[in-house]
């Protein structure tokens, strides 16, 4: 049995500017294009109108991509939100693919250190998921992957912070395999459809979709890294979660990926 999600409206369209001052992630005004690769529409069939509602009922039922979730991100005070949405969608596919009990969760600043300026600058989306292709990310630095990685762990936040000597080759073991950018509203839906995260960029911050639900029109839920103390609450997470109306989602596939496989090699060292 699935999560059967009751729409709350008070997490609705959360207008991001208004929000305190770590947002800094995609605002507009670099066009994506394709640079990451060619458009998901040109990559998948895209479901029509009655076959989005047939899927978004069975998964009222049945469970959807927010059950891949296995933890809320907290960014704190730095503008590192596109790394946060980023490392959320990639641990959603790795419980996708491996199961929720074998992923390895991921270091976020590990990736924003590659693409921000500093601590408050901010960065695209499709910078973030290059770099994760191109590069990896670390572990996050938890007892349990210190026991895996010993000093090849990073904590989650903390821009000065120093990378571990001869990090790369235990970041190249969680890369990002595959992701297109998403040009449409449809084309968002079909993948949430599917189970696949969306990182998006909207209003000046970066946020994971995970599902999407029909309410008197399509809404869809994303996990946001500002902890558990914001937002929507969702089985074992007090919050971290809002809604975008079908207006929002429309602006957000301008600055859209969607992940379709990744590399996560959690055995020892």
């Amino acid at each position: 049995m699935g999560t059967h999600i009751v729409f709350d409206p008070r997490w609705l369209d959360i207008d991001f500017p208004a929000e305190p001052d770590y947002v800094h992630g995609d605002n507009g005004d670099t066009p994506f294009g394709r640079a990451f690769g060619s458009a998901y529409e040109d990559n998948d069939d895209i479901l029509d109108e009655r076959q989005l509602r047939e899927e978004s009922e069975r998964q009222q039922e049945e469970g959807g991509g927010e059950e891949l979730v296995t933890r809320v991100y907290n960014q704190k005070r730095e503008g590192s939100c596109v790394a946060q949405a980023s490392c959320q969608a990639n641990e959603i596919i790795q419980a996708k693919t491996y199961g929720r009990a074998n992923v390895v969760h991921l270091s976020a600043m590990s990736l924003y250190k590659q693409i921000g300026r500093s601590a408050s600058s901010g960065a695209t989306v499709s910078s973030g998921l290059r770099a994760m292709r191109d590069v990896g990310v670390l572990p996050l630095d938890s007892a349990e992957n210190r026991a895996k990685y010993g000093a090849m762990v990073m904590e989650n936040t903390g821009f000065k912070k120093a990378y571990p000597k001869n990090w790369h080759q235990t970041a190249e073991r969680f890369q990002c395999l595959e992701a297109h950018v998403v040009q449409s509203v449809p084309g968002i839906l079909t993948a949430l459809a599917r189970q696949l995260p969306v990182v998006v960029g909207r209003d000046g911050h970066s946020i994971c979709y995970c599902r999407a639900i029909y309410d008197n029109g399509w809404k869809v839920l994303y996990a946001n890294s500002w902890g558990d103390g914001w937002g929507f609450g969702l089985g074992s997470h007090a919050g971290g979660f809002g809604f975008d109306s079908t207006g929002k989602i429309r602006s957000s596939a301008r600055w859209a990926y969607v992940i379709r496989s990744v590399r996560a090699r959690n055995e020892r060292l």
